[in-house]
């Protein structure tokens, strides 16, 4: 589910219009970060469940973000369910919530 959840953020980027191409390739990068991360060999000790919580509540972010009619409630709500899952999951896994934070940071700093 992570690696197909993973792909769709991808994918959505890749078509966003509205995107511009120098933030497009930045949050490309962020989750190729991600997708290596969950690679390596540490990825075994994750939680699936929380882990599949914390994409899913990226993955929403990053959906309502893209939306061309945005609903700032929505996209607080999303980004605040990133928020709790990540405080959840950073005691045990630094690099993977940083990675994932990062991604996050980086669509505040576009203004979504």
């Amino acid at each position: 589910m992570i690696r197909q959840t993973i792909d769709q953020i991808k994918q959505k980027l890749h078509t966003a219009e509205e995107l511009a191409d120098d933030l497009r390739e930045q949050l490309l990068e962020k989750l190729e970060e991600l997708d290596t991360e969950l690679d390596s060999g540490e990825a075994a000790e994750y939680d699936s469940e929380s882990l599949n919580s914390l994409v899913s509540f990226t993955q929403l972010s990053a959906h309502e973000a893209l939306r061309p009619q945005q609903d700032p409630e929505l996209l607080k709500l999303a980004l605040k369910g990133v928020e709790r899952n990540l405080e959840q999951f950073e005691a045990d896994h630094p690099r993977l919530v940083n990675l994932v934070n990062n991604f996050c940071i980086t669509l505040s700093n576009m203004g979504i």
